[in-house]
């Protein structure tokens, strides 16, 4: 605005005021020529436009070779603030060129006037225009022309000057002349130089403060986003934008948002897949160990066995001995292959066990009664060792097959460990509303603590060489190392709570079952 204003503001003006002064001037004089064809005298409606465009208007005559000239009111102040209506009687032509020529003053001077002075100025330059002159006074068409101002009392600017014929023929009638100063926008071009130097220092401060305030306004949510971003970059998405806007940057706000969520959901469900991926691959890993845990027991367990049946039966085919010792031979190859049917039983019930192929056949039953047959029927193992039954009249509901092989493992890893002249106790107790617990506790050494969670896998005997720290019996035959590992996989197919705890004076194993209505 400010180059448009000082560099085009100027001619702009100087074009408009040409093109309205000069349209407006022909309007008035082809009016004039219309109503008042030989009137000498300025209508009244002349002053608006002296007026608005600065001018001054006249009415001349050319007749006989003189000149005269009818201003408009107002034209003249005769100092007496009285609006007279002068004549103006110009000196004879010189004879000299294609018209009537002026003289250097008009003949009125009483007063001195500048735009009287210009439009004299102007009406000899026109005159002694030749092409000018004729154009209007003969061929009768409009002349529009620039002068310079007559003195530098009558101003700086430049003059407008319009001339049209009414009623000219040959170089004499009447015709219409109107001078209009440019009222010079030079100086107001200066003053806007000084004003906007003023303007745009106040601008630039005003720009700089909304700069920043604007900056701040804007960066503040930016800030807000980008530290959201940030936290979520760092896997973090416990954050939200509270940015809520009608605009782009709550559009971006809503969907860093959403993107949060679905980062979050997506993440916690990786997550679990993974987490369930490495109990998986811990799970493998385990059973793998197990494994090959299981094939270095069983190797271990049958190695001894088979190592006696081969001595043995070597003996008995080179008939090394006779008589009793034969029949001893004979009887301890009868027991070790016993013991080996009865390992592969065991292994063959915990791989079904372990791999869930086994079916549980549930039937309601009295757990007392079954807990006192299976007592009754270890009677001749345990006839060194003191027995207590405090039982409950309870029924339950249970595969009553394999409850009782629990039972019997428990009493048989009892009386292992239960030194001659020891005790058992076998008992029952409610351990919540609808379930009752059975515990088989036997006097003796306690089990290190480090090793109670080991008692449950297989081979845990062979492992540890058959219960480092408990007395054991060397007179009663040894079980597989299966046993308990068995009794485990048993109790979570029913869904009971088992385990193993050292008590004063002895250990303690117990499991619960589910009670029958």
């Amino acid at each position: 605005m400010m180059l448009l204003q000082l560099f085009f503001f100027e001619r702009y003006y100087d074009y408009q005021k040409s093109a309205a002064f000069h349209r407006r001037f022909l309007e008035l004089s082809e009016s004039l020529r219309n109503t008042s064809p030989a009137s000498m005298q300025i209508p009244d409606s002349f002053a608006p436009f002296e007026s608005k465009y600065y001018a001054l208007a006249a009415i001349g005559s050319i007749q006989g070779g003189r000149l005269m000239l009818s201003l408009g009111k107002g034209s003249i102040d005769d100092g007496r603030d009285n609006v007279v209506r002068k004549m103006i009687n110009v000196m004879p032509k010189s004879g000299q060129g294609g018209g009537a020529t002026l003289p250097d003053k008009l003949l009125y001077t009483a007063i001195p006037n500048p735009e009287l002075a210009n439009l004299t100025h102007a009406l000899s330059t026109w005159m002694h225009d030749t092409a000018g002159f004729n154009a209007v006074m003969k061929d009768g068409k409009p002349y529009f022309l620039r002068t310079n101002p007559a003195s530098a009392e009558a101003g700086s600017s430049k003059q407008l000057v319009a001339v049209a014929p009414l009623g000219a023929a040959e170089g004499e009638g009447r015709f219409m002349i109107a001078v209009s100063s440019l009222q010079p926008v030079g100086d107001a071009t200066a003053v806007f130089r000084s004003f906007y130097l003023y303007l745009y220092a106040i601008a630039i401060a005003l720009i700089l403060l909304l700069v920043s305030l604007y900056s701040r306004m804007i960066t503040r949510p930016l800030r807000m986003l980008n530290k959201v971003a940030l936290k979520m970059a760092r896997m973090d998405f416990s954050q939200r934008s509270a940015i809520r806007r009608r605009d782009e940057i709550g559009n971006l706000s809503d969907t860093l948002n959403f993107l949060s969520v679905n980062l979050k959901a997506a993440l916690e469900e990786l997550q679990s897949a993974n987490d369930k991926l490495q109990e998986d691959v811990d799970k493998e890993r385990r059973l793998e160990r197990l494994r090959r845990e299981f094939v270095a027991g069983v190797s271990h367990e049958l190695k001894t066995p088979l190592s006696l049946i081969s001595g043995y039966a070597e003996g008995l085919i080179d008939d090394v001995q006779q008589g009793r010792k034969r029949e001893r031979y004979a009887g301890i190859i009868r027991e070790e292959a016993s013991r080996m049917a009865e390992m592969v039983g065991d292994m063959l019930d915990l791989s079904q066990l372990e791999a869930g192929q086994y079916r549980l056949d549930p039937e309601r039953f009295a757990l007392d009664e079954l807990l006192r047959f299976a007592a009754d029927r270890h009677e001749p193992m345990l006839a060194d060792i003191e027995v207590e039954l405090a039982l409950l009249p309870v029924y339950v509901n249970a595969d009553k097959l394999r409850i009782s092989q629990v039972i019997d493992n428990m009493l048989n890893n009892a009386a292992r460990h239960t030194a001659p002249g020891g005790r058992i106790r076998v008992a029952m107790r409610d351990a919540t509303v609808n379930r009752v617990e059975v515990s088989v506790w036997n006097e003796g050494r306690p089990i290190p603590e480090a090793l109670l969670d080991g008692i449950w896998s297989p081979f845990y005997k062979a492992e540890h060489g058959g219960g480092e720290g408990k007395p054991g019996r060397a007179d009663f035959p040894q079980g597989s190392g299966l046993g308990l590992s068995i009794v485990k996989q048993i109790l979570l197919l029913h869904g009971s709570e088992y385990g193993v705890r050292n008590e004063k004076g002895g250990v303690r194993f117990f499991f619960t079952l589910i009670r029958a209505l």
